[in-house]
């Protein structure tokens, strides 16, 4: 099996961008601005690598002041179309920008396209809507995390034992964060003097529970 990498984009790579196949109907903008791309410094474009051939590119910049963050060019080769390849690269981009705490926001630019007719797309569209972040659990979370929703068939013992779960010193708890709204939460407890990891409490809202969003570690 091809060994699939993603790496920062390098003038040197034009011509696999160029290669990746025809996009915006012939008004490919990227042929013309792909070197300005690179040289901007508020620029970090990436390519999707399978084995030695470039089968995906995506262009970010920071704007608004390090507000916003807005993707530019992306493109994927028709023969991986469909297979989250984007998506993917996406997530990947996403995370080098989780350190840089101005981040709010994530725009794109598009062609006319009808997104809500297209559910890949508009999965992948709605993925970048806002930042995604996942952090310690604290106190002031509770209601947020109350809020996710209905566990455990009204038996949830979450409600009254949060606080005690942050206080235990064997406990890390995280939520999952889309834009300002927590979407989903999970304790873990190291036990067994170390030797096992106990996960409890573990939710996320509904509208989310088929994402593979969710399915990143923290650290």
């Amino acid at each position: 099996m091809a060994q699939h990498d993603i790496r920062r984009a390098m003038r040197s790579d034009f011509d696999a961008i160029m290669g990746i196949g025809e996009v915006n109907n012939g008004r490919d903008y990227l042929r013309y601005s792909y070197e300005s791309f690179i040289d901007d410094p508020n620029n970090r474009s990436y390519v999707y690598m399978v084995g030695g051939d470039v089968i995906g590119f995506s262009a970010t910049f920071l704007i608004d002041g390090g507000l916003s963050l807005l993707s530019r060019g992306g493109r994927v080769k028709a023969s991986v179309q469909g297979q989250g390849i984007f998506r993917t690269l996406k997530k990947y981009v996403r995370q080098q920008y989780q350190s840089i705490e101005s981040v709010k926001y994530e725009v794109l630019t598009t062609n006319n396209v009808n997104v809500s007719a297209r559910p890949s797309l508009r999965e992948s569209f709605s993925e970048l809507s806002y930042k995604h972040d996942i952090r310690r659990a604290t106190r002031s979370d509770f209601n947020a995390v109350m809020g996710i929703g209905e566990v455990y068939n009204g038996k949830d013992y979450l409600r009254y034992r949060y606080n005690r779960f942050l206080d235990d010193p064997n406990n890390r708890s995280y939520v999952y964060m889309v834009g300002r709204d927590v979407i989903g939460f999970s304790a873990t407890f190291l036990i067994d003097g170390g030797l096992s990891l106990l996960s409890r409490g573990g939710r996320v809202k509904a509208s989310f529970r088929e994402s593979d969003l969710l399915h990143e570690q923290p650290v």
